[in-house]
């Protein structure tokens, strides 16, 4: 089963999913400014302490991952996240070329 990064993980619906997502069974890496006060300990959990708008952080949480699932606390939609990374859905710079969505919820 494909590694899940979840960002925005601490909280919300973000923390539901991850939630969701151990539950089927995925491996998980949770991404957040605060990951450590993530209040689940699981084997194929893994917190990931970052700010989601750096593009070194982005790109180190991607390493592995088969879906990406964004649920950042922010008004805007996913260009705030897609921007300041540098890739887009159509060149896939820094996307895996097997992924075929990004998913957003915000």
């Amino acid at each position: 089963m494909a590694t899940v990064l979840i960002i925005g993980a601490s909280r919300g619906i973000g923390l539901e999913t991850v939630k969701a997502a151990l539950e089927a069974g995925h491996s998980v890496r949770a991404l957040a400014r605060s990951a450590r006060r993530i209040p689940i300990d699981r084997p194929k959990l893994e917190k990931m302490a970052g700010d989601a708008l750096e593009t070194a952080t982005v790109k180190r949480a991607l390493s592995g991952v088969g879906v990406v699932i964004q649920s950042l606390g922010v008004s805007a939609g996913p260009e705030v996240i897609l921007k300041p990374t540098q890739f887009s859905l159509k060149r896939r710079e820094c996307l895996s070329p097997r992924w075929r969505r990004l998913t957003s919820n915000s």
